[in-house]
């Protein structure tokens, strides 16, 4: 027995030794077992506990929007995966010791893969790819390698490059190889893919297909949620609605179900009135389930888009306010809600309060939003629009004031501010009643009820005009027209009290003997409040000159949006017909004649647009709008009669820098036009050149992008018929090779930004990158004592890469680029003949690791950089 005990533990002794000795990469039976179990029980199964955990956590964290169509895939955000990453750089080392410590171990692979799950976790998405790819020309036609190329897929989603991610899925469905295992898998992406570029038909099918081998409660009830989605967008409300009632039938998160219940009542058909009444009496009885208190606004903003389309729409106002007031914290639900109200004002055409409400949906609504430049710029044209007429308005009262004997005026202004006084009481006694109210305009909008006011603007009377504005001002400023006005700092404020305090008593607006002195009183007083009520009336015939003319340049201005930005050619018409009535030696009547004239053809009234046009050219021959109407035009010269100047300065600027190849300075240039200028006669022109940039800096995608909204907003223009000619050009070019030309990658030069330099070896290197990566490095322990510089390397393709990083700015990195060079020695001890040193930035460098595009790239680089 003994002998026997002693035997065995020699025998482990030896087996212990032989383990030990072992070197880790010679491949033997003994060795590769050992490296296997260590492998996998030591570091790999530690490591994918972690990323289960981590993706567990992501999907705890993750936020669904219930107004768009769910996420396959529920990661979390942009921010909730790089907050992973410390968790994730554990997992990348073990998945590195595996590599480096177990080669020959069956978990390389493995471990190649869960590294580069990690940095997607993380959100290190070029890592990712960078490290997929490596696993898929390692081990190609391995399950692991088509595994890898399903993450490559979603990191080009969340790269923002769906179409990209689009194409590989069509390479996989027609790989006769791929794995049946993974098609469930690929099922998912697919529909994950489709979902993002909004092919919803294909999507549902591969939804459909996933399904069945959807596991856990959770995701099949995930997956009927958003097959429902898909079928709703293409119009089947049979199918959509067989999918919500699943889940209304499950256990799914109670925000699932509640929003599954709500898309049950949006499906209905709007023929069909006894659908329509199902469905307003379905969402009614969930305004009775306490449980739904948290969604009441929810249901409410339901009720509203019944109503809107039923063509009940004051109703339909009336439960969008309810939505309003019931909405606690919802931002992206209150900006929904006054889109609804804005357009329903802006059809009936109520300006003013559309541009209410459209200033406040697009405060709320997030930049992503789909047509949020179109509406944030229709929202800017609304601002100036509404500008203007309050400038009208104030300055008509105030000339009306000033006609008052002195001592009606007084007993004026001692009348309204019993009345304020009387209105704050009241409406503190309401508030006190009522409690808080939800107000669903923007705070601190001017167009917004001051606070206790009672009504929605001082237009009721004069007095109240004057009193509206100069409060406002004297509370906010004046208002510069620039985004986010109701950000002002107090500075601006405090800068304009200051000048205010700053007036002398014989300002032009006032006589002495009619305007009390300023008074040396708290601005709470009575004394203060009389002086803001009566310190701009006009009383002498400078200050009333000073009124008309701004009244007069008002109603220019107001015409001008009218018939050039809202194509609404009824109050375009008042509008110059009221500065002509009031204004009839005014110098700017040769203009408002021309709008008179574009106004009757516009609305195709020839012999009334002879008359205005016969009137201008006969009464005033010499000005510019006679001479444009009785002279052949240019066709190639922009139609600048009738323009703001400005407008036309910027499209030649535009025009200029394009020709001198300043292609980015045009795009910068439409930007800034765009938000002071958009829909102008010249917009068309803009989005033309505009279009023509991004194609010669080679970003083609949105070129034909642009091309396609300028064709669809301008069809009948000149420009949109070139657009229309130009995009044929790019189907016969793309059709013809066979390559679309769209797929090329858009590069941005920013040299401010971090920089790399890299060395792109030649095709065929005589020296291995480890002794590359050396020598660099000495050479930075030598030289640049300053600084600590990473050395890597990167393979893109067949060909190797040398990456120093990083630097401050392009100027930094290409400083250091001189340097190299100017080193012969050092370049001879590269012994790399023909390789290339330039600088980029990150983002480009993987953008062209994602693309492969080494040729774009280096186009690119050699156009942006100096390369000597």
């Amino acid at each position: 027995m003994k002998a026997t005990s002693a035997a065995r533990i020699f025998t482990l002794l030896l087996l212990i030794i032989g383990l030990a000795a072992c070197d880790k990469n010679r491949d033997t039976f003994m060795n590769r077992s050992y490296q296997n179990m260590v492998a996998h029980f030591n570091v790999y199964f530690n490591g994918l506990q972690k990323l289960e955990d981590t993706r567990l956590s992501l999907e705890k964290a993750h936020v669904d929007d219930f107004t768009k169509v769910l996420d396959v895939y529920p990661y979390g955000s942009d921010a909730n995966r790089k907050s992973q990453s410390g968790q994730m750089d554990e997992v990348i080392k073990k998945a590195s010791r595996v590599i480096a410590e177990r080669p020959i171990s069956k978990w390389v692979d493995d471990a190649y893969l869960m590294m580069g799950k990690a940095y997607f976790f993380k959100g290190d998405y070029f890592a990712a790819i960078e490290t997929f790819q490596f696993l898929n020309s390692q081990y190609k036609g391995s399950i692991l390698s088509y595994e890898a190329t399903l993450w490559i897929i979603k990191s080009y989603v969340l790269l923002g490059k769906a179409k990209d991610a689009e194409a590989i899925i069509g390479l996989l469905n027609n790989d006769p190889d791929f794995p049946p295992k993974l098609k469930a898998s690929l099922h998912e992406v697919s529909a994950y893919v489709h979902i993002r570029v909004e092919k919803y038909k294909i999507a549902a099918e591969n939804m459909e297909k996933a399904l069945p081998l959807a596991k856990g409660s959770y995701k099949k009830a995930r997956y009927h949620y958003i097959l429902g989605q898909l079928y709703a967008e293409q119009g089947d409300r049979n199918k959509a609605r067989e999918h919500y009632k699943i889940v209304t039938k499950g256990s799914p998160p109670y925000e699932m179900a509640f929003n599954a219940k709500i898309n049950l009542a949006r499906n209905y058909d709007p023929t069909n009135k006894s659908e329509v009444r199902s469905a307003r009496k379905y969402l009614k009885s969930m305004l009775k389930d306490d449980k739904n208190a948290t969604y009441f606004a929810q249901v409410y903003y339901e009720l509203g888009l019944i109503e809107k389309k039923e063509g009940n729409l004051d109703l339909a106002i009336e439960n969008f306010k309810l939505s309003s007031q019931h909405n606690r914290a919802n931002s992206d639900q209150k900006a929904l809600v006054f889109l609804a109200m804005a357009d329903i004002y802006f059809s009936r055409p109520d300006y003013h309060n559309a541009q209410i409400y459209y200033d406040s949906a697009v405060y709320f609504l997030k930049p992503e939003f789909k047509d949020y430049e179109r509406l944030k710029a229709k929202q800017e044209v609304l601002s100036e629009l509404i500008k203007n007429l309050i400038l009208i308005r104030r300055e008509d009262s105030l000339l009306t004031l000033a006609t008052l004997p002195m001592k009606e005026i007084d007993n004026l202004i001692d009348m309204a501010i019993k009345e304020e006084q009387r209105r704050k009481e009241e409406a503190k006694k309401k508030d006190e009643k009522k409690g808080p109210v939800i107000n669903p305009i923007v705070p601190n909008n001017p167009f917004n009820p001051p606070s206790g006011s009672g009504s929605s603007f001082y237009f009721a009377d004069p007095m109240q005009v004057a009193r509206g504005y100069n409060e406002f001002i004297s509370r906010y400023g004046e208002r510069p027209n620039v985004d986010n006005w109701q950000f002002n700092s107090i500075a601006s404020k405090a800068s304009f009290i200051e000048e205010e305090e700053e007036e002398e008593e014989g300002d032009g607006n006032k006589e002495p003997d009619k305007v009390e002195n300023k008074p040396e009183t708290p601005k709470d007083s009575a004394g203060y409040a009389r002086y803001l009520y009566i310190k701009d009336i006009p009383f002498t015939p400078e200050a009333k000159k000073s009124s008309k003319d701004r009244i007069a340049s008002a109603y220019l201005k107001v015409g001008e949006i009218y018939f050039e930005q809202l194509k609404d050619y009824p109050e375009a018409e008042k509008a110059f017909k009221r500065f002509l009535t009031q204004f009839g030696d005014h110098a700017e009547v040769p203009k408002a004649l021309f709008y008179m004239y574009k106004i009757r053809t516009a609305e195709n009234q020839t012999d009334p647009a002879n008359v205005f046009k016969a009137r201008l050219i006969t009464e005033y021959p010499n000005s510019a709008y006679s001479k444009y109407l009785t002279q052949e035009k240019d066709p190639n010269v922009p139609e600048e009669v009738g323009i703001d100047p400005k407008i036309i300065h910027a499209y030649k600027s535009a025009y200029e820098a394009y020709k001198a190849g300043n292609f980015l300075g045009v795009i910068e240039a439409k930007k800034s036009f765009d938000k002071t200028s958009y829909g102008t006669v010249i917009q068309p022109k803009f989005d033309l050149l505009e279009a023509l940039s991004y194609a010669r800096i080679d970003s083609v995608a949105t070129c034909i992008h642009l091309l396609e909204a300028l064709v669809a907003n301008y069809p009948t223009t000149a420009q949109g018929l070139e657009a229309q000619q130009i995009l044929e050009a790019y189907k016969r070019k793309s059709s013809a090779t066979g390559v679309a030309e769209v797929t090329k990658v858009q590069y941005a030069y920013t040299p401010g930004n971090k920089h790399y330099f890299i060395m792109l070896m030649p095709e065929r290197k005589t020296v291995s990158m480890n002794q590359l990566k050396a020598r660099f490095s000495d050479f930075n322990k030598k030289q640049m004592a300053d600084g600590t510089f990473a050395v890597e390397d990167l393979l893109v393709g067949d060909r190797q890469f040398l990456v120093v990083k990083e630097f401050a700015s392009a100027e930094a990195a290409d400083n250091y680029r001189k340097l190299v060079l100017s080193d012969s020695e050092f370049i001879k001890s590269l012994a790399a003949p023909g390789a290339e040193f330039f600088v980029c930035d990150p983002k480009n460098l993987g953008l062209m690791v994602v693309n492969s595009d080494l040729e774009g790239f280096l186009k690119f680089t050699k156009t942006y950089y100096i390369q000597k």
